[in-house]
């Protein structure tokens, strides 16, 4: 749904007063507990690519993202803003019903509208759902977070700035409608979780597929272990055919997943983690595959942490199409891209912090078919100076 700038706040301040009332202490709503997150930052974004956003901006979302098509290559990514409801209600002993209903939007623009003329921004469906819980764990259906990206949200110090690891590396995390989801107890430290996302005709990118039908369109499974500082965490993910456009004729597999992802998590002061992740078939390809990975330190001492990441991404197989405002550029066999951070928090309270961020991207060039030139298009850096409230 899109929400004219000038009605954005009327909006917002519709949503709160009724997400405010439900929360209120009357009947099935007891348990009802109100939250969000804002999450403003200035960045200064150098691209090499000229219709690439260069110079300073305010933010709150994807800052300067110039291309459309392939959404899992570097891209600068800002704040996330949220605001949501959640609760449970009793159904009997040991029996209750649990609830979310959580919307992303925009403290400014995001549209590289420099005085919101004519311009619009979003409100956007987090992880919403309904569901059942009990000792033998709980059942969701709704839009989610999969297992297999929520495996490894422990992991990563840069979340939601500009150097998140999803962002940069590549890392596929998804928030899928259409989901049934099923997460167990924690037993000694060990927790399962699985989902089936129902295709219902349509595909990743929103275009119609009637051969996306299954209940299982596509499936994600996460296994994790914890104890004391020690994280370890197994994912799989398969994403069907029939979830791509059905007009391209490189579709021709299934795109399997694996992920594996450890930590030592503020032991001391200190945090190191390590994600690892395989793409067989990547972007439903016959031939194409892909190994990311990324590692990341952390070192916390009073008010302050220090923390710095270094990853890849490889990619070998048939090339790939990546759309920018301009024209098709092509990624020629064994395309890859290295990147890293440094970064730093001053957390003011245990809900309030200061951020600063500098990420460096440099990909393997792109081909122009047109002219047969090479192009750094992929290429960018930038600095990150925020501040995060949540409550």
């Amino acid at each position: 749904m899109k929400i004219p700038v000038r009605h954005l706040l009327g909006k917002l301040t519709i949503l709160l007063a009724s997400v405010i009332a439900l929360a209120g202490p009357s009947g099935a709503h007891a348990g009802a507990n109100f939250y969000g997150k804002l999450n403003v930052a200035i960045n200064y974004l150098d691209r090499e690519q000229e219709q690439g956003f260069v110079g300073y901006a305010l933010s709150n979302n994807r800052a300067g993202r110039p291309w459309r098509g392939n959404p899992f290559i570097t891209t600068p990514r800002g704040p996330a803003n949220r605001l949501g409801l959640k609760g449970s209600g009793d159904l009997g002993p040991e029996f209750r019903v649990v609830y979310q209903l959580e919307f992303g939007f925009s403290l400014s623009d995001s549209n590289n509208n420099a005085f919101n003329l004519g311009s619009s921004e979003t409100l956007t469906m987090r992880n919403t759902f309904v569901g059942l819980a009990g000792p033998w764990g709980s059942l969701l259906a709704g839009r989610l977070d999969t297992p297999f990206k929520s495996s490894t949200s422990p992991l990563d110090l840069f979340t939601n700035t500009l150097g998140d690891s999803a962002s940069t590396t590549g890392f596929q995390n998804l928030r899928m409608d259409n989901s049934l989801f099923y997460a167990s107890p924690n037993l000694a430290g060990v927790q399962f979780s699985a989902a089936l996302i129902a295709g219902g005709g349509a595909t990743l990118d929103g275009i119609s597929n009637v051969d996306s039908d299954s209940l299982a369109e596509a499936y994600s499974l996460a296994l994790i272990y914890t104890r004391g500082p020690l994280y370890a965490s197994l994912a799989w993910e398969r994403q069907g055919a029939d979830l791509a456009d059905p007009s391209d004729p490189e579709i021709q597999k299934d795109w399997d997943k694996l992920r594996l992802g450890l930590g030592l998590l503020d032991w001391r002061g200190m945090t190191l983690t390590l994600i690892f992740e395989h793409w067989d078939h990547a972007f439903w390809g016959n031939d194409n595959s892909a190994d990311l990975w990324q590692l990341q330190a952390g070192y916390a001492f009073g008010n302050i942490l220090l923390k710095a990441t270094v990853g890849g991404n490889q990619q070998s197989g048939d090339y790939k199409i990546l759309t920018s405002f301009c024209c098709d550029l092509y990624a020629e066999d064994d395309f890859g891209f290295e990147t890293w951070a440094l970064g730093g928090d001053y957390n003011f309270t245990k809900h309030t912090k200061a951020y600063l961020v500098y990420s460096d991207n440099q990909a393997d060039a792109l081909i122009n078919p047109v002219t047969g030139g090479s192009s750094d298009a992929l290429d960018w850096r930038g600095v990150q100076l925020g501040l995060s409230h949540a409550f």
